[in-house]
């Protein structure tokens, strides 16, 4: 790589509308000149590395080892873009997709650059030097969400060419799933132009005459079937012309609450649905789903046999399409896992929903289970292993990576186990923490966030075993996170009695929120409209994040052992405990082993769940929302549902 090169390609660098948001923090590019010179000290410093950028293994080696130093640098600015520019191409062209990504990632978080285009040009050079099918897929895993930001933005062009690099990575590795689905893709983004352009006259048309029924149709069902934004679609739906598409728009926009109207609502556009082919039908048919699915908590009798019925007819056109979140009104204990650990401390479950883990604290080894079987797969860790040494140390949290290949254990011995799914074997030990490590968590381009007792927050390549970035969120230790699905937004509770919520990308704290103890639990909404809080109190806090202010206070009789917001974000679950106090034989027993369900707007209790002997610890969903999986002091795992089995 010429330096002139790289100096010409820093003039390129500009900010356009769709560049990464960092925050006021970020810097400009510095200028080429500036930059130029420090490219050459690099040429010169590592000048015997660089000789041998030709071999790919070598280029990958040397690439790492220059953004781990690069990362190091906090002083020169100018020559740690440099290092991060020159890291970029070095990667990429030896097919090292993860650390070229990296250096972007690095680029973005200091300086004012569009994330999406840097991204687009290192996987369009890695793409014809992959080795292997898990390259392929660490690529997919970073292009797939980009091209889906690009068709919500209407960036067709972008969308297209990141695709076509995922077809270029499939028939590079000889991936014929992933082929395909870059073809699907193609097609898609295909489609969404045609549509963009047939209705570009319509959305013209509304900037003059604001009222023109017809053009607020097109438009409306642009967003709604084409985009799959049915807010927007439903705003120009409301006043379009069709008196069928209006009456629905209108009684949406109304979001009704009662059963029966909800029935009527779901059953219109179902029936709307007929009129329509193709994906427009699928569409609509999605918003009849949905509306099925919100009716269900809300109806008794043989009104739940009649939606129930409908639910199970639509279900089979959804899987793996994906749809607005339904309710789900988890009334019924649908199987349950006895006695699998001694107690059952915590539980997660795979994005596919097929899998789920489980562990006991004071226990090491993890089991893996077939969800829909309820099936015991294989136990990580069980006996003595790797010299005579147990493989884990007693395990404190588990998460799997979004392709349910690999999962992540952090334990009491400050490390992090990442392991084989299919193999069961350990692939390696992340080591950094200075303490406990209380949570991980997969984000979706493969990179995992680990919260510790030192009240670190890391985020984490797997695939080098180094931190990329380190952050000092409290003062002592981490109890309570929470993370939004898209991994951009998380909360943390800790002893030195905050709760905050950051901005992962920008690194920055959004909010944070004194409590008179120490903050046990945090759950954020789905929407991240709101903050829920336990301290060592009987009482959860829920804070109105874009307000600031408490909302809701929850009593409970006894301590609070477990929370978690339902995916739809209409309930919040709390797990308690039977308080004692006093001595034997004189002690007094209060509270319950029950699962309470708040319904969010009221802030009053909807539902009970009453079946664990011993105190429930750990609630998870599975990936679709249907199901709610609990474990406890009884050692059992209970999964709920909407339906008796």
């Amino acid at each position: 790589m010429n330096v002139r090169w790289i100096a010409a390609w820093l003039v390129c660098l500009t900010l356009t509308p769709f560049a990464f948001a960092q925050g006021a923090k970020t810097l400009p590019v510095p200028d080429a000149e500036t930059v130029q010179k420090q490219s050459e000290i690099l040429e010169d410093l590592y000048k015997a590395k660089l000789d041998k950028r030709a071999d790919a293994k070598e280029a990958a080696e040397f690439g790492k080892f220059l953004l781990a130093r690069a990362k190091e640098t906090t002083d020169n600015i100018a020559l740690r873009y440099a290092a991060l520019v020159l890291v970029k191409g070095l990667a990429a062209g030896a097919g090292d997709v993860s650390t070229a990504a990296e250096a972007v990632d690095e680029i973005a978080l200091h300086h004012t650059v569009d994330r999406g285009q840097l991204l687009l040009e290192v996987l369009t050079q890695a793409a014809p030097k992959l080795d292997g099918l898990p390259a392929a897929g660490k690529l997919s895993e970073l292009a797939f969400p980009l091209v889906e930001e690009a068709l919500n933005d209407d960036r067709h062009e972008f969308a297209q060419k990141m695709a076509q690099t995922i077809f270029v990575a499939a028939k590079t590795t000889g991936d014929l799933k992933l082929g395909g689905q870059a073809k699907s893709t193609l097609t898609r983004i295909d489609f969404a132009k045609q549509e963009y352009d047939r209705v570009k006259p319509a959305f013209a048309k509304l900037k003059t005459n604001p009222d023109d029924g017809a053009s607020h149709l097109e438009v409306g069902k642009y967003f709604a079937l084409v985009r799959n934004d049915w807010k927007k679609g439903l705003a120009h739906l409301a006043k379009c012309s069709s008196k069928d598409w209006q009456e629905l728009a209108e009684v949406e926009l109304l979001n009704p609450s009662k059963g029966q109207s909800q029935i009527a609502l779901a059953g219109g556009w179902k029936k709307l649905a007929e009129t329509e082919a193709g994906q427009a039908k699928t569409q609509i048919l999605s918003r009849a789903y949905f509306w099925y699915g919100e009716a269900l908590p809300n109806v008794k009798g043989l009104e739940v046999d009649i939606v129930q019925k409908n639910l199970d007819e639509l279900a089979p056109l959804f899987q793996g399409v994906k749809t607005q979140a339904r309710s789900v009104d988890f009334a019924y204990e649908q199987r349950k896992f006895d006695f699998v650990h001694n107690e059952t401390h915590f539980i997660t479950t795979s994005a596919d929903g097929k899998l789920a883990a489980s562990a006991y604290g004071f226990n090491e080894e993890v089991l893996l289970w077939d969800l829909p079987k309820g099936k015991l797969l294989k136990r990580l860790g069980q006996g003595k292993t790797l010299g005579g040494a147990n493989q884990f140390n007693d395990p404190q949290c588990l998460a799997f990576s979004p392709d349910g290949k690999f999962l992540a254990v952090g334990n009491n011995r400050n490390t992090i186990q990442v392991w084989d799914v299919n193999s069961g074997q350990l692939l390696r030990t992340l080591s950094g923490h200075a303490d406990y490590v209380r949570a991980v968590h997969y984000l979706p381009d493969g990179k995992l966030l680990s919260v510790g007792d030192d009240g670190d927050v890391r985020l984490w390549d797997p695939n080098n075993n180094l931190a990329a970035r380190v952050t000092k969120v409290h003062t002592g230790f981490i109890n309570g996170f929470s993370i939004s699905k898209d991994g951009k937004i998380f909360a943390t509770g800790g002893n030195d009695r905050q709760a905050k919520v950051w901005d992962l990308a920008a690194n920055k704290m959004l909010h944070q929120f004194d409590h008179p103890d120490s903050v046990r639990h945090v759950a954020l909404s789905p929407d991240l409209k709101r903050l829920a809080t336990v301290t060592f109190g009987k009482s959860v806090r829920v804070i109105n994040l874009d307000a600031g202010a408490d909302v809701h206070q929850l009593a409970h009789d006894s301590s609070i052992t477990a929370m978690a917001f339902t995916p739809d974000g209409r309930y919040l679950m709390t797990a308690t405990q039977v308080d004692v106090t006093g001595v034997f034989p004189n002690n007094i027993r209060k509270g319950d082993n029950d699962i309470r369900i708040w319904d969010v707007k009221t802030g009053k209790i909807h539902k009970v769940l009453s079946g664990h002997t011993n105190t429930p610890r750990a609630l998870a969903f599975s990936a679709d929302g249907s199901l709610l999986l609990s474990g406890g002091l009884d050692g059992a795992i209970r999964v709920w549902g909407s339906a008796k089995k």
